[in-house]
């Protein structure tokens, strides 16, 4: 009989094989990822911005990550965010207590698509009454679009370039001025549309910068009038792009990217102490249940064979629905219900032939007590058993987090990886499309998944001792 490896040994062996070694990397990875959050987000607490819309508002709504742009073969827009400083006074005329303020701000646009969206920030300070503010959009071919000119309905007020009704009829009489016929369809994206291209939505080319020598911007231009001298007029301008990141956005602009660097930690976290906490107990309670006997091992076994039959996913479903359970209540109540399983009964009749061994004996006559030979004898015995189970049962847990985020079971603040997949299955993102926001954080799962079965298969030497002893 092999003698019994202890956790040093069994690391050493897992150390030992290619596939051990390669999931260990695997880990490693995603675990330098993770540390890399307050350097890829310094600007405080997450998930207090993962929840605030306010947070994204200048973030791209489902944009699709940077690197498709290797498969399409176009160069996809990318978000211009011209800010206030951008905006230079052009003329500042005083008279009668009046104030009349020219702004104007240049951009370039070279990309081979038009801009997803677009909206422009009026941030007004007055005294009496808000000012009066026309804003123009003028091409590099020289054509003026008129966006909006009227009195701001307040001190912080945006303008929806491509939803407001105003705004897009605005554009379409644009259209219908320069070719003499109306627009096939209302868009914004005739602003940014070749003359000869119009009106057909479908059919209009992108008018670029660069096709003028030397290279002409879009200019947007700002004229207020001011009812006091003392008045204030702060522009942004946010022209949104089709792609951003590594990861992309979702349909509330969050980066994706993001979710995954903080989830990926906290669905690991909730595997392995999920997985270890109820490998341990359950071994532990198979190892006393056999080594006892009795009627130690009759309550437990019955005790056992109740927790297997029990529903435990419509039980959790009732008591989060009560409660509403955080993640970390979740996964208590999880351990509470997984005390006893099928490691339990495996542990047992794994401990049932070792208490039958010539070396438990000679313990037993020299006079060692239960709980030392418990502790001391038979625990190592089945302790690569319970290792790998531990290792095997992480991705289990992993997935069931997943699982449960996508039967609205999870935490609703926390981004984990589930909560990911649980609101991109909210979204729709399958069917419309969105492939990035589901196959990113899918991806991790499965990485995840694939780490720990790597791992798992050089145990097989430790479990098997035919295979341990060649």
């Amino acid at each position: 009989m092999s003698a019994p490896l202890g956790l040093r040994e069994i690391v050493k062996e897992v150390l030992k094989s290619k596939s051990g070694l390669a999931g260990l990397c695997i880990l490693l990875f995603l675990t330098i990822l993770s540390l890399l959050v307050p350097i890829y987000f310094p600007k405080g607490n997450i998930v207090n911005a993962w929840n605030d819309p306010l947070h994204w508002v200048k973030y791209p709504r489902l944009a699709a990550p940077e690197w498709v742009e290797i498969f399409i073969g176009k160069r996809l827009p990318r978000t211009l965010d011209i800010v206030n400083s951008d905006f230079k006074y052009l003329s500042i005329k005083m008279s009668s207590g009046f104030k009349y303020v020219r702004r104007e701000a240049n951009f370039y646009y070279d990309y081979d698509d038009f801009p997803s969206d677009f909206i422009i920030f009026l941030n007004t300070s007055y005294r009496s009454s808000p000012p009066y503010v026309a804003v123009t959009i003028i091409r590099p071919d020289g054509l003026k679009v008129k966006l909006f000119s009227g009195t701001l309905t307040s001190s912080t007020q945006a303008l929806y370039i491509s939803t407001d009704k105003d705004i897009l009829s605005n554009i379409a009489d644009f259209v219908t001025k320069v070719t003499g016929k109306p627009p096939s369809a209302l868009s914004f994206i005739y602003i940014f549309a070749e003359r000869e291209s119009l009106p057909n939505v479908k059919e209009v080319k992108v008018l670029k910068s660069s096709y003028f020598k030397p290279p002409r911007p879009y200019r947007i231009v700002v004229k207020a009038l001011m009812y006091s001298k003392k008045d204030k007029l702060r522009i942004e301008a946010i022209i949104y792009g089709k792609v951003y990141g590594l990861a992309g956005t979702d349909n509330e602009r969050r980066d994706i990217l993001l979710g995954i660097l903080w989830g990926t930690p906290i669905s690991l976290a909730f595997g392995i102490v999920g997985s270890v906490v109820t490998t341990v107990i359950q071994a532990f309670l198979g190892a006393v249940s056999a080594w006892y006997g009795g009627k130690v091992d009759e309550v437990l076994q019955r005790a056992t064979d109740i927790m297997l039959v029990i529903p435990i996913l419509p039980l959790i479903i009732l008591i989060d629905f009560v409660y509403r359970l955080t993640l970390w209540r979740l996964l208590e109540v999880l351990v509470v219900f997984s005390i006893l399983g099928m490691v339990t009964k495996i542990t047992r009749s794994m401990v049932l032939q070792v208490k039958s061994e010539q070396y438990i004996e000679a313990a037993i006559s020299y006079g060692a007590s239960k709980k030392r030979i418990l502790a001391l004898y038979i625990t190592p015995r089945i302790t690569p058993y319970t290792f790998a189970n531990i290792v095997l049962s992480i991705p289990s847990f992993v997935f069931l987090e997943a699982a449960l985020s996508i039967l609205g079971l999870g935490d609703p603040l926390l981004p984990t990886l589930g909560k990911l997949l649980d609101n991109a299955y909210e979204g729709g993102a399958l069917y419309h499309g969105y492939w990035w926001w589901v196959l990113l954080p899918a991806g991790v799962i499965m990485l995840i998944a694939i780490a720990f079965v790597l791992m798992y298969y050089p145990l097989d030497k430790i479990l098997n001792p035919r295979l341990r002893e060649r």
